[in-house]
């Protein structure tokens, strides 16, 4: 018998942010990822903005330099 990872973790598998191969932190929405960048602005002296990720299809946050 073999069960599915939602049905193991029932609604907690909507939860669950797999990593990123580029190393970023993975936001689920982006209104989350917006959140953090207000944070992240605040705190330093580069902006950054909130992105979609090409590889794991979240949000991250990046900057250029």
């Amino acid at each position: 018998m073999t069960f599915t990872m939602k049905e193991l973790l029932g609604t907690k598998a909507l939860e669950i942010v797999d990593e990123c191969p580029t190393g970023k932190v993975p936001y689920k929405t982006k209104a989350l990822a917006q959140r953090a960048v207000g944070a992240s602005n605040r705190k330093s002296h580069r902006i950054v903005r909130a992105f979609r990720c090409g590889y794991c299809n979240r949000y991250h946050l990046g900057g250029r330099r």
